[in-house]
């Protein structure tokens, strides 16, 4: 199995794709049952990635779909749903990322959540922050094991940022996980106890989110539609949990990984000090630390091996 930082991610980003017309949904009628496939933006190499639209709770929600070429019908492949970390859709770094799973043998489904609009088009509904985004992943996940392609017995997904600690949400709501990856994630907790994690976080966007300053009891409020820590008892899907000394929530990241532990949730920790928070999708520009690359390389090979024991996708 191929085991390196993904080659779209080795050359500065370049968001070239033309973002398709605004979409009709109106027209497209697009039904809470399907997953509509749209433009294909690349094909080559034994594998294709395609701009798509499916409904939850009556939003229509763009993304992409990456998956080797389907050659027969009889093959079933491994789905990773991927959980961006972007204000932009599924961006430059996140579709490089779905495009080498998919050179490596797995369906992908990433999607741009409610509220945000990237080269894949624009999604309807309000930005949440982690909470709306959650149904939105939980639906596509749902859609996704239906594929007549997709072995819906290995399932696996992976979240960067904001699309963390939707993933981590997701798997303390449903159990049809068999492995999921986290990087930086964000947790969230309205316990005091727990020293109300992510509180700081949900107050930065509060006025775009909810066009006001929340009060602090609002916030607590939010804050438990969002909790993470309540979830561990939950859990059951097998984690690997990728952290750096300079992420803003790190202590609360490792009481939650205590929590799980506790709970008996099989988790593997990777904890790269000196990083910053996105160093695995970060551009090769700017300031770097001096072993960023060889740390990003190695960061990449935990998350590859990792999905590759646990869902088990045919060579390449």
């Amino acid at each position: 199995m191929l085991a390196e930082t993904p080659p779209g991610l080795l050359q500065p980003p370049s968001e070239s794709l033309t973002p398709p017309p605004e979409r009709n949904w109106e027209a497209l009628g697009i039904r809470d049952w399907e997953i509509r496939t749209f433009e294909r933006f690349h094909r080559g190499g034994g594998y294709e990635g395609f701009h798509i639209a499916y409904n939850c709770v009556g939003l229509n929600i763009a993304g992409i779909l990456t998956r080797p070429y389907i050659r027969d019908e009889e093959t079933k492949y491994p789905l990773v749903i991927l959980n961006h970390g972007s204000d932009a859709g599924v961006t430059a770094p996140y579709r490089a990322v779905a495009l080498d799973l998919a050179r490596r043998g797995y369906v992908v489904l990433a999607s741009t959540y409610r509220g945000r609009a990237g080269a894949e088009g624009r999604s309807q509904g309000l930005r949440e922050f982690a909470k709306g985004e959650v149904i939105d992943v939980l639906q596509l996940t749902q859609l996704g094991r239906k594929l007549e392609y997709v072995d819906p017995q290995r399932m696996g997904i992976l979240g960067e940022g904001i699309g963390g600690a939707i993933a981590l949400q997701a798997i303390g709501r449903s159990n049809v996980f068999r492995a999921a990856v986290v990087i930086s994630p964000l947790v969230f907790s309205a316990v005091a106890e727990n020293g109300y994690p992510g509180l700081a976080q949900l107050r930065q966007v509060s006025r775009e989110i909810f066009g006001r300053e929340l009060s602090d009891g609002e916030l607590v409020r939010e804050l438990r539609a969002r909790e993470t820590f309540a979830n561990a008892p939950r859990i059951r899907t097998p984690l690997l949990f990728v952290t750096t000394n300079t992420d803003f929530n790190y202590q609360s990241q490792l009481q939650f990984l205590g929590r799980l532990q506790q709970a008996g949730v099989e988790q593997e920790l990777a904890d790269y000090e000196g990083m910053f928070p996105d160093f695995m999708t970060a551009p090769p520009s700017g300031e770097r630390p001096p072993n960023w690359d060889q740390v990003r390389d190695e960061a990449w090979d935990k998350v590859f091996a990792f999905f590759a024991q646990r869902l088990q996708p045919a060579a390449p």
